[in-house]
């Protein structure tokens, strides 16, 4: 996601929003980074079960794609899911449905 926030560009209206969210600088922080995280897990020993998915159409999908990728080749496990869909409350809520079965169903 670091790449994606970082080459979006000005004219896009998500720039705003990510400065928003992280910065004008757009640095985000070891405590926010995936990758880190999941590697620090790795490293102690602690790694949660992971859950992701992602919408085929997503602007996003390419990023969760790279991460599965890095997840898979560090064999740290996980589970994931990819349907149609966009980044949108319509699939959130299908997504948040589906992430309370894998944890509680």
């Amino acid at each position: 996601i670091c790449q994606h926030v970082r080459e979006t560009t000005e004219k896009d209206p998500k720039k705003q929003e990510f400065r928003g969210i992280f910065g004008q600088d757009l640095i985000i922080p070891p405590k926010d980074d995936l990758y880190e995280l999941a590697e620090k897990a790795k490293l102690t020993g602690t790694v949660p079960d992971l859950y992701f998915s992602c919408g085929m159409q997503d602007h996003l999908y390419q990023e969760g794609a790279a991460f599965r990728t890095w997840l898979s080749a560090q064999q740290i496990p996980f589970t994931y899911e990819e349907w149609a869909g966009i980044h949108d409350w319509v699939f959130w809520d299908a997504a948040i449905k589906k992430v309370l079965d894998h944890f509680w169903g």
